[in-house]
């Protein structure tokens, strides 16, 4: 399969960026010291890039060194076509989000509910920033109760609980908003 798009929960990356681990760390000396320094290398090059700044001439070189003879290889398991990869269901955690941002493949984090239609938060490619959900998607209202509770308004938000209404009722206020629970 060659897919441009990945959608997964947290426990997949985490998995692929412990599997890239274990080979560097099974590599000989010489790639293992080699996937190390392209992995500091992408490193800095992602925080600039992060921090809106563009990295040098002798960074980018050193970027291309690093791309062409270990990140390839990574972006190849995945088929070669991967555009980003998209998280949810949990957080993922900001050092397998790093990974892949240094490999070269973004991996867009979002939040939501199954009572907000699934997703109610989204990072866009080209906008995405490290260990955020994004803004709310379109139609999505959204708002923070006193106690930092997460509130969800919207077409996309349900009706209620079937055949519940206490249930519902102790989710939906007066108000109409989603209490999510979460903070």
């Amino acid at each position: 399969l060659r897919p441009t798009l990945l959608p997964a929960v947290p426990r997949f990356y985490e998995r692929v960026a412990s599997q890239v681990q274990a080979e560097i760390d099974a590599s000989s000396p010489f790639r293992s010291a080699l996937a190390g320094r392209a992995l500091a290398t992408g490193q800095r090059a992602a925080a600039l890039r992060r921090a809106g700044r563009r990295p040098g001439p002798l960074l980018r070189a050193q970027l291309a060194l690093a791309d062409r003879v270990v990140w390839s290889r990574v972006r190849d398991r995945f088929g070669g076509q991967l555009r980003f990869g998209v998280s949810g269901g949990a957080p993922l955690p900001p050092a397998v989000a790093e990974l892949f941002d240094v490999i070269g493949i973004a991996v867009l984090e979002g939040y939501g509910l199954s009572e907000a239609t699934c997703a109610s938060h989204f990072n866009r490619p080209g906008r995405a920033r490290l260990g955020t959900v994004g803004p709310p998607l379109p139609g999505v209202g959204c708002r923070l109760a006193g106690d930092g509770e997460i509130l969800l308004a919207g077409e996309t938000v349900f009706a209620g609980y079937l055949d519940d209404a206490e249930a519902t009722a102790a989710v939906l206020g007066d108000d109409g908003w989603l209490r999510t629970g979460d903070v």
